[in-house]
C-alpha cells in the first residue's frame, strides 16, 4: 500500500509539473506575440536598450582616450629616458671638453713662456750675428786676395740682410753660417780662375792659382809672366821662367785636366820671432 501510495504522489507531482510548463509555455507565447502591438512596453524597453548603447559608446570613447593618454605617456617617458641619456653623454663630454680646455691653457702658457725666453734669445743673438759678420769681414780683408768680388759681395748681401725686417733670425743665421762654410772650404781645395789683376802697368786678365789658402799664383795669359802673393807685404812678387810650367801645369790639375801630380813651386816662409 504504501509503494502504490508513492506512486501515486509521484505521477501527481509529474502531471502538476507537466501542466505548470504548459501554462508557462502558454503565456509566454502570448506575450510574445502580444508584445509587438504595445506601444508602451516597447517604449518602456528602449531606454534602457539607448542607456546600454551610450554606455557602452561613451566605455569605448573613454578606454580609446585612455588608450591615447597611455600612448603619449609612454612616449613622453622614452622621450624622457633618451634626454637623461643625452644629459649624460653631454656632461660626460663637457668633462672631456673642459680637461682639454685645461691642457690648451696650460700649453699657452708653456708656448707663452718659450716665446718669451726666444725673445730674449733674439735679444742676445742678434748682437753675436754682428759679430759673426763683422769678424769675417776682417777674415777676408786680411786673407789672401782671391776671388775678391765674389767674396765681397757676399759679405755686402749680408750686411744688407740683417737690416731686413722681414727675414728671419733663423734665415739670417742660416745665410751667415753658409758664408762661413764657403770660407772654409776655400783652405781645403785648389782653384784656378781668369780674373783681373792690378800691376804697375795697369789692370790685366790673367789666370790665378790658388792652393787652399797657402800660397795665391797668377799667369799670364801669353804664359810670359808668372807671380806670387806676399802676404807679408801685401802685392805681387815676379817669379823666376822656371815656375812658369809647373804653375801652368798645376792650374790645368785643378781644372781636372790632369791627373794629380807632385810640382815644385815656390812657398812663401813664415818668418819666426
Amino acid at each position: 500500500m504504501a509503494t502504490d501510495f508513492s506512486r501515486f504522489i509521484s505521477q501527481l507531482l509529474i502531471m502538476s509539473a507537466f501542466k505548470l510548463f504548459i501554462a508557462s509555455y502558454f503565456y509566454l507565447s502570448l506575450l510574445i506575440y502580444f508584445l509587438p502591438n504595445t506601444p508602451v512596453l516597447a517604449q518602456d524597453l528602449s531606454v534602457p536598450l539607448n542607456i546600454q548603447i551610450k554606455s557602452q559608446q561613451q566605455a569605448k570613447v573613454s578606454q580609446e582616450k585612455i588608450d591615447k593618454l597611455d600612448q603619449e605617456t609612454l612616449q613622453l617617458l622614452n622621450q624622457y629616458r633618451y634626454d637623461l641619456s643625452y644629459l649624460d653623454d653631454l656632461n660626460t663630454y663637457n668633462k672631456q671638453l673642459q680637461r682639454q680646455v685645461n691642457n690648451q691653457r696650460q700649453s699657452l702658457t708653456q708656448k707663452q713662456a718659450e716665446l718669451d725666453e726666444l725673445q730674449t734669445s733674439k735679444q742676445r743673438m742678434v748682437p753675436h750675428l754682428l759679430r759673426m759678420l763683422e769678424v769675417l769681414q776682417q777674415f777676408v780683408a786680411l786673407d789672401l786676395p782671391f776671388l775678391p768680388h765674389e767674396r765681397n759681395n757676399r759679405i755686402e748681401q749680408l750686411q744688407q740682410l740683417m737690416d731686413r725686417s722681414d727675414v728671419s733670425l733663423a734665415e739670417k743665421y742660416r745665410r751667415l753660417i753658409e758664408a762661413y762654410r764657403v770660407e772654409a772650404e776655400y783652405g781645403h781645395s785648389i782653384e784656378s780662375y781668369q780674373g783681373e789683376v792690378d800691376t804697375q802697368q795697369g789692370s790685366k786678365t790673367v789666370d790665378f792659382l790658388r792652393l787652399g789658402r797657402l800660397e795665391l799664383y797668377y799667369l799670364s795669359l801669353d804664359g810670359n809672366q808668372a807671380a806670387r802673393w806676399d802676404q807679408h807685404s801685401k802685392q805681387w812678387i815676379a817669379l823666376q821662367e822656371e815656375f812658369r810650367a809647373p804653375i801652368k801645369r798645376a792650374m790645368s790639375v785643378a781644372k781636372k785636366q790632369l791627373p794629380v801630380e807632385l810640382l815644385q813651386l815656390p812657398i812663401q816662409r813664415e818668418k819666426v820671432q
